[in-house]
């Protein structure tokens, strides 16, 4: 009975600010409203004697990323596309794709994902240098530019076939796991960074990776955040796993090497630009 008293003084509350406000409709958009949606909400819960659960129209933080470029462009081999430029929630500019390429499975050649790398082109010119407009060809230098926490960057995935976020959660790991072992970091940076590891394992949701997913890595300084189709998932702060999980891509054993070689030719690109006077290698 109580319950169904509360809900009576709700409805009727609710009927007599309705009718209230009708008559004031035409002065809203000069006058402004009397009160928020959330004083409303705050005055009936005061009044109720007993919970009731409803929503308080109010701004949150938002947890979704703004529209990416509607220009895309195409891998070559899945045919699938990327967009020329995304912008995660929390980037202070829309990074640019350097390059893309597909994952397979190299017993099967089975295409897994197509993988799109993307940077802030002012950053990446900042620590870019003459020699790296003379090729094209992935080098050690590329591998340290893209790694650099002064250059903000993200990688986007997007499946050729349905998956699960499980295996490439693991696949992920794997590759950060034996770039930071080899890497001859101290043992005590090296735990944290295992355990952060762990933290980021997480952040992965259980569900299916569906073809149109897109998925996204982005890392500005030692933040790392996680974003599904626009939607945040999580973030956590590890520097040393963001600078692995690039390295992975274009280091001397990539995920992927189509993807490493237009990497590398979309960064030579950009240092051309940058230094205008070099001349390309024969």
């Amino acid at each position: 009975k109580t319950s169904m008293a509360a809900r009576n003084t709700f409805t009727r509350l609710l009927t007599r600010v309705a009718r209230t406000q009708a008559p004031q409709a035409a002065r809203a958009s000069v006058q402004g409203p009397k009160f928020s949606s959330r004083m409303l909400a705050v005055g009936i819960v005061g009044l109720a004697t007993v919970p009731v659960t409803f929503a308080l129209c109010e701004s949150q933080q938002p947890t979704s990323a703004p529209a990416t470029s509607e220009k895309r462009v195409q891998d070559p081999l899945s045919k699938l596309s990327l967009p020329a430029e995304i912008q995660p929630l929390g980037a202070r500019r829309p990074l640019e794709l350097l390059g893309l390429g597909v994952r397979s499975v190299t017993m099967f050649n089975m295409y897994v994902y197509c993988v799109g790398m993307y940077a802030r082109r002012d950053d990446l010119e900042l620590v870019l240098r003459p020699e790296d407009a003379l090729t094209t060809e992935p080098t050690l230098a590329l591998a340290s530019h893209l790694s650099s926490p002064s250059v903000e960057r993200a990688v986007l995935l997007t499946p050729y076939r349905k998956a699960t976020f499980g295996h490439l959660r693991d696949g992920f790991a794997k590759a950060i796991e034996t770039r930071l072992t080899r890497a001859g970091h101290t043992p005590a940076n090296l735990e944290r960074a295992l355990t952060q590891l762990q933290d980021f394992k997480r952040i992965f949701p259980k569900d299916n990776f569906n073809v149109g997913d897109e998925l996204i890595v982005a890392v500005r300084g030692d933040n790392m955040r996680v974003f599904l189709n626009g939607t945040l998932l999580g973030e956590l702060d590890a520097p040393l796993l963001g600078s692995c999980l690039f390295a992975a891509y274009v280091d001397d054993k990539p995920i992927s090497l189509p993807a490493r070689a237009s990497i590398a030719q979309g960064v030579a690109a950009i240092a051309r630009e940058r230094f205008p006077t070099a001349k390309t290698a024969a």
